[in-house]
């Protein structure tokens, strides 16, 4: 559910900095679960073009079926990050 919430943050703000802001985390800690959840992944996340951040091509295509899907079942599109802390 972190992971989700990150990557639907960072994709709707652009920057880490924003996102992390949005979250109620620090840039550094979200910087981490970057790395970390690129690692599990094995790859790259997002293509980093200065300090934007946009969804390399296979993931963006992962993260609009997931969002459709979210969509069709009606899971809000924002999940509150207090509440996605809460179920971790």
């Amino acid at each position: 559910m972190r992971h989700w919430e990150m990557l639907h943050q960072v994709c709707q703000c652009g920057t880490l900095r924003q996102a992390a802001q949005v979250m109620g985390i620090s840039q550094s800690a979200l910087s981490h679960r970057l790395a970390e959840a690129e690692r599990r992944l094995g790859g790259a996340v997002f293509e980093r073009q200065g300090r934007v951040l946009k969804l390399t091509p296979p993931v963006r295509c992962w993260y609009n079926r997931c969002s459709r899907f979210c969509r069709c079942c009606n899971v809000p599109s924002r999940t509150s990050y207090s509440v996605s802390r809460m179920m971790v």
